[in-house]
């Protein structure tokens, strides 16, 4: 079991640290900085995550415009949370180092084919 603590705040980075997590999330839907300023860490590995508002988060551009966001955070980043919307980023995000976590949110656990052709996707 691993220990995720999601941010909204970079300036919180070095709590969560010392807290023993074993990665942060940085929900950069939700604060605005340059990342070189915010993963100056290399003890902990960062998931970065630009929420969509259909997904709860405070983004609404264009798969384009996402990628022009998150794609300066690859260099820092262990993981990118993709949202479905954004899946056609993935190969190029894995090309950049960071792997990926895909993010499709469902009302109730699907069947095995169903996951693997939300997984193929």
């Amino acid at each position: 079991m691993k220990t995720v603590v999601a941010l909204t705040n970079p300036a919180n980075i070095d709590a969560a640290a010392d807290s023993g997590a074993d990665y942060i999330e940085l929900r950069i839907d939700l604060f605005h900085a340059e990342p070189e300023t915010v993963c100056q860490r290399d003890d902990i590995p960062f998931i970065v995550t630009l929420r969509s508002s259909a997904e709860g988060g405070k983004f609404s551009g264009s798969p384009a415009e996402w990628w022009k966001i998150v794609e300066p955070w690859c260099p820092y980043a262990a993981y990118i949370d993709i949202e479905q919307q954004f899946s056609a980023y993935a190969r190029e995000v894995k090309t950049r180092g960071p792997g990926v976590i895909a993010s499709l949110p469902l009302p109730d656990t699907p069947d095995t084919d169903t996951l693997y052709a939300c997984e193929k996707r």
